[in-house]
Order: structure tokens, then sequence, then C-alpha cells
């Protein structure tokens, strides 16, 4: 969601206008990051309490969050939340 919350290139833009402030996808890529950090260490996993899954299922989360970030996207440029609901949300 922060690339989408403060754009930073025109590809992005949808519900917010462009910013072209880079440091909230910086950001997203520090929390990335960190989480993967904590999959790799296994005393932060058993402090977590997470469980690594197989390469696949990874796969598998990244696809479905590639297509909800692209459905998020076409939702908000073509304003469908706005007309859905009859009236004007987008700042633009």
């Amino acid at each position: 969601m922060l690339p989408f919350l403060k754009p930073p290139t025109s590809a992005w833009v949808g519900g917010e206008p462009l910013s072209q402030d880079k440091r909230f996808t910086i950001l997203a890529g520090i929390v990335l990051l960190v989480y993967g950090l904590i999959l790799a260490v296994p005393f932060l996993r058993n402090f977590f309490e997470l469980y690594p899954l197989d390469l696949i299922h990874y796969l598998g989360i990244g696809l479905v969050a590639l297509i909800w970030a692209l459905v998020v996207r076409f939702t908000w440029r073509n304003r469908l939340l706005d007309r859905f609901l009859g009236v004007k949300i987008s700042p633009f």
C-alpha cells in the first residue's frame, strides 16, 4: 500500500497525486527485507512463531499480491468506487 499512498512515479498514480517522494518506496523495501531476515534466522522465526513455507507458496503469495495491486490501481484509475457510491472521492 505504501507506493499507492505516495506514488513515486506516474505508474503508481491512482488515488493520490504524484509526489515523486521515494522514501515510502524505500520503506516498503526495507520492511520486505526485514521480513526476509526474520524468515532466514531461526531464532527470529521461532520468536515470531512463523513457519517457513516452500518456494512455490511464496511465489503464490507474491502473485496474489501483484494481482491485488493491479486491481487496486485499475479501480482507482477508473474511479470505480466513485461511480459505485455516486460521490466524488478522488482528489483529481
